[in-house]
């Protein structure tokens, strides 16, 4: 194959390559805005079976033409492997301009380093890097890689596009002849693509091509790449040995009954210490929900989530034995110590694979490894799953973690048995943060005092008891002070309490008092004050050109009263109107009312989807400038004229 690229190349150079002037500024004209562009990127998976298996390998060449001397990039390549794909070799040039012709000028220095992940604690993901020599404008850069791939099933999918502008992109797959491939498209249609099938001394090569591809912009707030970035995933699904006919990714079933062999040794009822912490946590306890929330939490508070991701340590969970013994674990090893404490309380626990939100597959369409990325426990309660992913320490019994929801969990029931499941998306009414404000206005001062109390719930709660947990005590007031602003930068917090932190069945419930210099404004003998405090939303509008939905990590209710007592000498001259607006996805409702020495404001506002599709923008938008106008809606209150 390398070959053959070769040769193609060696007679586009001998045509002057990009006739050095004409072509330059061609480029240049069609992409002023662009400093470089790629002239190709192309990628073959090589297939072959050898005895009972498959082998395979990757060749990847990239070309880059450089439009402007300021190259407006850093002039830097790299390339990523690991045990799974290790490099077998890699070229990498620039062709300089040189009168008609190019000068060849060779990388010489090369780096490998460890990639940095802080999310994982041990994995083997390398990466070598260089720097292109003389970056001139009308070079070209040249990168050639082969890969080893290890694990037939991890073949990655191909996505047309890049963060620059691409002339070709073409995606290969040379396979033996009677080798069963199956091909999915996403974002895309089988139209879209050039598409050729070629068979020749009985191997088959599958090719895919697009022309002329604009940079991809990706827009702050979208979900991940996969969701929209038109692409490619093939997979091999039969293929045949000496043995006969073998199934590689069919079905749900062969994805099951591979994963099945990761964990069919895990067996730790010999081990005594396992056994006596899990007979402590159960004992008096007759309900099985008890016992079940006893041991997710024990895991959650004792075992340290630590990410492994080198080699079958990605894949295969580690004995709960050894996982207890060490105190730390990935998910995978935390799953499985809810699963055996489970089995030794005599409990129904299942372990389950799954993929996070940024995964949009789902198994029966995508039967492999690249449908999930992430492994949890579940268990049958109130006649449906609760599943339990105690790699999030403050997470409650009863919710998903917000990574997963709506995502399919594939769930292990036994040998050869399984059960896909959807994971609920949790109600917004279950995240919710409640708030009561009680403020006293000093008209002549123009100073606001306020007493308030919220009440937080489910993943709201989480992100409120992380800051929290971050401000130190010897500085709490300070360290929350920016965070706990209502009304406007000169807030000061003057007292803060709070109950429930770390109690997950409980609503996180919070007390502070506080102080507000130059809230209110005077105008003779009227005071204009708002009673909104804090304006969720206000502004958040969505620009008229954007193309991406956007992506939220959960649902969630706001609920804000506040009360302002009317101050001595004062009455209320003017209330605003209620307002709302009511969407299925979206909506929100203020109310005023006036209670003999008081007035008071009810604010609600529900966020009831994960994903802001396109189609909602106008709508959405309608009801933040609906929202934000009603933000701007003052109380005036009126000085009492009294008979002298």
């Amino acid at each position: 194959m390398r070959k053959s690229i070769s040769c193609l190349f060696m007679l586009w150079a001998g045509g002057g390559l990009l006739a050095q002037t004409s072509e330059l500024s061609m480029y240049r004209a069609i992409y002023p805005d662009d400093k470089v562009i790629r002239l190709e990127h192309s990628r073959t998976i090589n297939l072959e079976v050898a005895g009972d298996s498959i082998v395979a390998s990757l060749e990847e060449t990239t070309r880059n033409l450089i439009l402007d001397d300021a190259g407006g990039w850093s002039g830097g390549g790299e390339v990523s492997y690991n045990y799974w794909m290790p490099l077998r070799e890699l070229e990498a040039y620039t062709l300089v301009p040189n009168g008609k012709k190019y000068k060849k000028r060779e990388v010489e220095t090369f780096k490998d380093l460890k990639t940095w992940d802080g999310s994982i604690f041990a994995h083997d993901d390398m990466q070598r890097s260089w720097i292109y020599p003389s970056l001139v404008a009308g070079a070209i850069t040249h990168q050639y890689v082969v890969k080893d791939i290890r694990e037939p099933r991890f073949i990655s999918p191909w996505y047309f596009g890049s963060f620059i502008p691409e002339i070709t992109s073409r995606y290969s797959i040379v396979c033996p002849e009677d080798m069963e491939l199956t091909i999915r498209y996403f974002n895309m249609e089988e139209d879209d693509v050039t598409f050729s099938k070629t068979t020749n001394k009985g191997r088959t090569t599958y090719t895919w091509e697009q022309q002329n591809l604009p940079a991809l912009d990706i827009e702050d707030g979208a979900p991940s790449a996969p969701y929209f970035i038109p692409h490619i995933m093939a997979y091999v699904r039969s293929y045949t040995t000496t043995q006969g006919r073998q199934t590689l990714m069919d079905k749900v079933d062969d994805l099951h009954a591979w994963y099945a062999t990761f964990i069919d040794s895990l067996d730790s009822s010999g081990d005594p210490e396992l056994r006596a912490i899990t007979d402590s946590l159960v004992r008096g306890k007759d309900e099985d929900v008890e016992k079940i929330k006893a041991i997710y939490y024990w895991v959650q508070n004792n075992i340290k989530y630590i990410a492994f991701e080198e080699g079958w340590g990605g894949f295969v969970p580690r004995q709960a034995s050894e996982v207890c013994s060490n105190r730390y674990g990935d998910c995978k090893d935390m799953a499985t110590m809810i699963y055996e404490m489970g089995k030794m309380a005599g409990l129904d626990i299942h372990l389950a694979w799954i993929g996070t939100r940024d995964i949009p597959y789902r198994y029966e369409e995508v039967p492999t490894p690249i449908s999930d990325n992430h492994m949890i426990a579940a268990v049958q309660y109130n006649g449906a799953w609760t599943f339990l992913d105690a790699t999030s320490e403050h997470l409650p019994f009863g919710y998903p973690s917000s990574f997963i929801q709506g995502k399919e969990a594939l769930i292990h029931l036994g040998d050869g048995q399984f059960e896909l499941a959807s994971v609920p998306v949790v109600e917004a009414s279950r995240n919710a943060l409640r708030e009561q404000f009680t403020i006293e206005l000093d008209p002549e001062k123009q100073l606001l005092k306020g007493v308030a109390t919220e009440e937080v719930q489910g993943y709201r709660k989480m992100q409120i008891g992380g800051r929290i947990r971050n401000a130190k005590a010897s500085s709490l007031l300070n360290d929350l002070n920016r965070f706990y602003t209502v009304g406007n930068n000169k807030f000061r917090l003057e007292s803060f309490d709070y109950t429930h932190l770390n109690d997950k069945d409980q609503s996180l419930l919070v007390r502070y008092d506080f102080v507000v210099p130059d809230y209110a404004k005077s105008i003779g003998d009227e005071v204009y004050v708002s009673l909104q405090l804090s304006n969720y939303f206000e502004g958040d509008l969505v620009q008229a050109d954007r193309i991406m939905p956007l992506e939220r990590e959960y649902l969630s209710v706001f609920e804000k009263t506040v009360e302002l007592l009317i101050p001595e000498g004062y009455d209320v001259s003017y209330m605003p109107e209620k307002s709302a607006y009511q969407n299925d996805d979206f909506s929100f409702r203020i109310n005023y009312f006036r209670e003999a020495d008081k007035v008071r404001s009810e604010t609600s506002i529900e966020i009831n989807h994960l994903l802001l599709e396109p189609g909602q923008f106008e709508n959405w938008n309608t009801m933040i400038e609906t929202l934000s106008e009603a933000y701007r809606e003052l109380v005036i209150l009126k000085k009492i004229q009294t008979d002298e």
